[in-house]
Formats: C-alpha cells, sequence, structure tokens
C-alpha cells in the first residue's frame, strides 16, 4: 500500500492515471506462494493459538538477520512484514501461510530469496512440530477440521462468498496456490501481457496440477484448487476475456473493479462491511451518498484493498498477477515466474507469446474455446482441449518460447542461464502427466493414517 493511500480519490481519470503509474522500464519479476501446515501428530490443521505461537518466535528468529515487524489486528498476530526486503509473512483465511516475495532481477534471486525463506522455516516447524505440505489444497481435511484465522476481512468475505457460489469458502479454508507478478513498461505493454497471461493461464493451471485429493479421497479432479475458484463468484473470478477487446486498457480494467462489489474499506482500525455497494457506487453513485456520508468518500486504501479482492486469472494492480497455479515444492515454485518471465520479458518471445494467445481466443467453438478449457482443465489437465489442439501440445509450444525468451534474456541482462528452471514443466509435457497425476500413482487413494503419513512427507518442503 502506498504511503498517501488515505488520500480521497477524486474522480475516475485519477484511478486510470494510478494504474499507469504501475508502467516501469526496470522489468522485474515476483512470486508468492502459500503453503499448507500441518501438526505431525495427526496431519490435522494447527489451530490460530499454535500459528500465533509459530509466528511470534518466527519474528525472534528472523531478528538474527533482519527488521521484522509483527502485524496485529484487535492485538492478535497475524503477519510479519520485513521492510528491509520487501518481503511479508501473512496468515490466510485457514491458517495457509502465503510468502509474498521481493521484486526482483532474475529468477536465480526468486530461488534464493525462496531457499532463505524455506531454511528459516524449517527449523522452526520442527521445534512446534508442525510440518508444510507443497500441494494445491488440503486433502483430508472436512470443513469442521479448519481453523478461522482472527481477521475481520475472513468473516466478511466468508459470508459474502457463501451467497455467491458453492465452492467459495472450501476455497478460501482449503487453497494454495504459487503466483508470479510481472511489471509493464507502458499501457501498450500491459495490453499485450494480459491477453498473453489471460489465454495461457488453462495451460499454467494444467502444468501445475497438484491438488487431486478432497476430503481424505482422490476425487477425480486433478486440481481442486481450481475446482473451488470454478464456483466461488462469477463476477470477480474467472478468465477475463474482455482485455481481448479492441480498445481494452487501463480504463477498461478501472471499469470492471468498479463494478464488482467491495468486501469491506477500514476505518479506525476496523473493517466495516460494504459488500451491498459496488466501487462505483461509493466513488460516485447515488446509492453510496449514505455510505460517503458515513464514512467520507472514497480512499486510495480502499481502491488498492478492493483490487485485492479481485480474483480473476490474471489480475491488474500496478503489476501483473498471474494466478492460475497450484502450489507444489521448491522446484514448482522456481518454475512459475521462469516461464512468465521467458514468455513475457523478450520481445521477439512476448510477440510470439501474442500470437498465440491471439489464436487461443479466437476459438468460438463451444467445446474448445478458452472459456471451456478453463472449465475442463482442473478434471482433464493437459488432456483438455482448446482451439483444436490438447492443452499438453499448446504448453509444449509455450515451453518453446519461454526457453527462447530465457536465453535472449540473460544474454541481454548478463545472468547466469535461466533454463534449467523450466525443466520440471519440460519433465511434464514430455511425459504428458500433471504434477497431480505423478502423485496419484504413488498414492491413487490413501486408506489409514499410515498411508497419509507417507504422502505427506513425500509433498513436504
Amino acid at each position: 500500500m502506498s504511503d498517501n493511500s488515505n488520500i480521497e480519490i477524486p474522480d475516475r481519470d485519477y484511478l486510470t492515471s494510478w494504474f499507469s503509474q504501475g508502467s516501469t522500464s526496470n522489468l522485474r519479476i515476483g512470486a508468492e506462494h502459500e503453503k499448507l501446515l500441518y501438526r505431525k501428530g495427526d496431519l490435522q490443521p494447527p489451530s490460530y493459538e499454535a500459528i500465533r505461537d509459530l509466528l511470534t518466535d518466527l519474528l525472534d528468529d528472523l531478528r538474527e538477520s533482519t527488521v521484522g515487524e509483527m502485524q496485529t489486528e484487535d492485538g492478535l498476530p497475524i503477519g510479519i512484514s520485513l521492510p528491509r526486503l520487501h518481503n511479508a509473512i501473512s496468515l490466510e483465511p485457514a491458517g495457509q501461510l502465503e510468502f509474498a516475495g521481493a521484486p526482483l532481477q532474475s529468477v536465480h534471486d526468486i530461488c534464493k530469496e525462496l531457499k532463505e525463506h524455506l531454511s528459516v522455516l524449517r527449523p522452526l516447524l520442527e521445534r512446534h512440530s508442525l510440518g508444510m505440505c507443497a500441494i494445491g489444497a488440503r486433502a483430508r481435511e472436512n470443513e469442521s477440521d479448519l481453523p478461522l484465522m482472527p481477521k475481520q476481512r475472513y468473516h466478511i468475505m466468508r459470508s459474502y462468498m457463501s451467497r455467491q457460489g458453492k465452492l467459495g469458502v472450501p476455497m478460501m479454508g482449503r487453497t494454495a496456490t504459487v503466483q508470479a507478478n510481472v511489471d509493464f513498461s507502458d499501457e501498450a505493454d500491459m495490453v499485450a501481457k494480459m491477453r498473453i497471461a489471460t489465454a495461457l493461464q488453462p495451460m499454467v493451471t494444467a502444468l501445475f496440477a497438484h491438488s487431486p485429493y478432497s476430503e481424505g479421497k482422490a476425487n477425480g479432479y486433478l486440481s481442486n484448487r481450481a475446482r473451488y475458484w470454478l464456483d466461488t463468484d462469477p463476477q470477480r473470478c474467472g478468465l477475463p476475456l474482455f482485455v481481448f477487446a479492441e480498445d481494452f486498457g487501463f480504463a477498461s480494467w478501472r471499469d470492471y473493479a468498479l463494478q464488482i462489489p467491495v468486501y469491506c474499506i477500514v476505518r479506525d482500525g476496523k473493517y466495516v462491511d460494504t459488500s451491498r455497494y459496488s466501487f462505483a457506487d461509493y466513488l460516485d453513485g447515488d446509492s453510496g451518498l449514505e455510505l460517503r456520508e458515513a464514512y467520507g468518500r472514497a480512499r486510495l486504501e480502499d481502491w488498492e484493498g478492493h483490487l485485492r479482492m479481485i480474483f480473476p486469472e490474471a489480475r491488474l494492480k500496478r503489476v501483473i498477477e498471474m494466478r492460475g497455479a497450484d502450489s507444489g515444492d521448491s522446484a514448482m515454485l522456481c518454475a512459475l515466474p521462469a516461464l512468465w518471465s521467458g514468455l513475457l520479458y523478450d520481445a521477439q518471445a512476448q510477440e510470439q507469446s501474442l500470437r498465440l494467445a491471439n489464436e487461443l481466443a479466437a476459438e468460438t467453438r463451444q467445446e474448445e474455446t478458452l472459456t471451456a478449457a478453463h472449465r475442463s482443465v482442473p478434471r482433464l489437465g493437459l488432456q483438455a482441449r482448446c482451439a483444436g489442439r490438447t492443452v499438453n501440445d499448446i504448453a509444449k509450444d509455450m515451453l518453446v518460447i519461454a526457453r527462447s525468451g530465457l536465453r535472449q534474456r540473460c544474454e541481454q541482462l548478463a545472468i547466469a542461464d535461466e533454463l534449467q528452471f523450466l525443466e520440471p514443466l519440460e519433465q511434464v509435457v514430455s511425459e504428458q502427466r500433471t504434477p497431480a497425476e505423478r502423485l496419484l500413482a504413488i498414492f491413487p487413494q490413501p486408506q489409514n493414517m499410515e498411508d497419509w503419513q507417507k504422502l505427506y512427507d513425500h509433498c513436504a518442503y
């Protein structure tokens, strides 16, 4: 959030300019990833109290190397900010531990950051008899097993989501993702990258599919994480295909975000449920007059918070966020930023990626559109079809482009070769088998605690 985030928003043009100010010539890449915590004794998720104690000890451990600050809400720890490193560790709705990394120049830097993060967490988790599971969705737990984190925003979201779709509440508590964030140099560059990010997302979901279990059984899906998102909230989730409109630009995304209900705003440290208002209502609509009279005009901090609560597969803020991948092991966490930097950060590779994206988006056969692929990939993975081809074949072309893009980028920046980070994905397309199918080959249907213990050990960081 920006330092002047409490300023009032004067008009809609201000919001368009706000996006534009994210443009930069210094193109960097960042990663965020969530880990599912479990108690080693019974494989159940830890309570908030156990996670609170973990965060307290983690802050003490981190102080040996950097300056950290505990983030609290109503006096309760909910995360740690590390301002010198531009990192943050936060709690997701059912105690998932999220790490938000810094914007960095290379994938080598991202993997170094990840290695350091895990090196601090592992011994600490061991002391607390906890583990981290590298998987995209909780595999064993029933809904009643999931702890609730003491964040007011999550209570508002949970209530709202329960009215929008059947799987929004399970999505909040069960899922874990890895996300890559990329910069854009200007509006035209943003448009190209958003089109590529949107069109290629179903292939990325298949490549990273790694959540084949739900409530103690394999249920026929390869990415239960992606399945949950299909029935969460149609207004704020899915593929934002309007990015392919001829006049798409910053103002288009602004208008999209303005029409979506605002979960909440924060005033005097308290969360106010505003979910019956769109941001447009609050900003300048007649129906938002009562809200403005009670809490003042909409502020920049409200807008920034609202954008974080919109969940399309590719999301525009002052960076572009790719949100379609299951969390996985360390190699897969490094592979996602490598893939996207290869596709987007070299001019020739971006041109090839955009051509591929436009071809996929132009498909009109109902069963092979991007939307159809997005809906079928959670179950079919690499065998889903889009534009007359299998997702595996399209992913193979993506990797060829990404390799070329990484090679050119490394030469231009005089950095070490990054092609090694694509190797896990190349193995996936070579075998035509998702990470979830590999897992199912070893653990087709865990029957007892011993089976589950072996699976968790197999997936542990």
